[in-house]
């Protein structure tokens, strides 16, 4: 079945707007358009419009003085708290780490599978022994651990102090600086039940911002003035709310009476860094809980 003259007619329109709007180097005319059959003709039209509610937002970002930041699809708080149960690994003769080298290190968790951690993969973990775990991260708080022995040490004292972890992965997508290749970068993480803290009484901003995630793709609006990564602007957020009838939301965002470079900004930034147990989830950013 071909697609309907109705949803023809949008794919032009919105296509041909997006056009003018400088976002793609072709449009698809009405012409075009009714050649499709309806399954592909709604897929289109559903990516034409998201493409076009995202390129409207960088121009009213322009006319509220702000930036547009891309978060991703939702913040979700990881908190599938486990206990390390043992630890194995191989070890091979090489003068690299006083005549041992550790390859293949492997954690078992109650309950759970084997989780393998390849040598080359990133590992974080809470900077809780002091210089024992010594890194160039430039977050202190959650080293990156890059010696296989360090990291058999670490989790030999979370059984020895049977402390609780809640491991995850993160996989991020990015294209890679020299060949422009997509590629993905994994990252295991295995944050303290302490560092949940961090976010403790934060519900009610994960929540409003996963409602405003919801509605803007991902993205939101920044003053742009503060530097760093999180610098959230709630009257640009209102107005734009405003703007396409979002009425609820735009005045729960008003009625936000908790300071917001306090609160609203924390919590992107956790989830922006996504080793304090709180993570951004979708496309750019993925997540398994381990």
């Amino acid at each position: 079945m071909l697609i309907s003259k109705e949803n023809a007619e949008k794919i032009a329109q919105k296509s041909y707007r997006l056009f003018e709007l400088g976002k793609t180097k072709e449009y698809m005319t009405f012409k075009k358009a009714m050649e499709l059959d309806e399954q592909t003709g709604e897929k289109i039209l559903h990516k034409i419009q998201n493409d076009l509610e995202v390129a409207l937002m960088y121009e009213e970002a322009k006319s509220l003085g702000a930036k547009l930041h891309t978060g991703d699809d939702k913040i979700i708080v990881v908190d599938n708290f486990q206990y390390v149960e043992s630890v194995s690994y191989d070890t091979l003769e090489t003068a690299a780490i006083e005549g041992m080298d550790i390859t293949g290190l492997e954690v078992k968790m109650v309950g759970r599978e084997t989780i393998d951690i390849p040598n080359l993969c990133k590992f974080y973990a809470p900077h809780i022994y002091g210089h024992g775990l010594t890194s160039k991260h430039n977050n202190p708080g959650y080293p990156e651990i890059k010696d296989p022995s360090m990291r058999a040490v670490y989790l030999k004292l979370l059984i020895s102090e049977d402390r609780k972890v809640n491991p995850y992965l993160i996989r991020k997508k990015g294209y890679n600086g020299l060949s422009n290749k997509l590629e993905y970068e994994y990252t295991f993480c295995f944050p303290m039940e302490e560092t949940m803290g961090d976010i403790a009484g934060l519900d009610e901003e994960i929540d409003l911002l996963n409602d405003m995630f919801d509605i803007t793709h991902g993205r939101f609006f920044s003053e742009g003035k503060k530097g760093g990564y999180a610098d959230i602007s709630i009257k640009a957020t209102i107005l734009y709310l405003e703007g396409i009838n979002e009425i609820g939301l735009a005045n729960r965002f008003r009625a936000y009476e908790r300071n917001e470079y306090q609160y609203l900004n924390h919590v992107l930034e956790c989830a922006n860094n996504g080793y304090n147990g709180i993570t951004f989830n979708g496309s750019r950013i993925q997540v398994e809980l381990l």
